[in-house]
């Protein structure tokens, strides 16, 4: 029971700090905290979490208008 309680409270935060991002961030902050996630799923190697991430970093970002879709657009990354 602790083990699903310990889950339940950890996908909570995940996106409690997804839709904190998405909503108040810029978008170069929430640009790179998409970048900070799937690094760290794909160094634990969690496949499933970067398709999910990619997912709704896709969806977040076809909700931009044009200014901000520019901004992203426009960032460097160093990669």
């Amino acid at each position: 029971m602790k083990k699903i309680l310990a889950i339940l409270v950890a996908c909570a935060f995940i996106v409690s700090c997804q839709w904190w991002h998405e909503t108040f961030s810029s978008p170069e902050d929430c640009v790179k905290w998409y970048a900070e996630q799937v690094e760290e799923a794909v160094n634990d190697g969690d496949q499933e979490r970067v398709i999910e991430l990619s997912a709704d970093f896709l969806e977040w970002y076809s909700g931009l208008d044009e200014e901000d879709r520019a901004k992203v657009d426009n960032m460097d990354f160093d990669f």
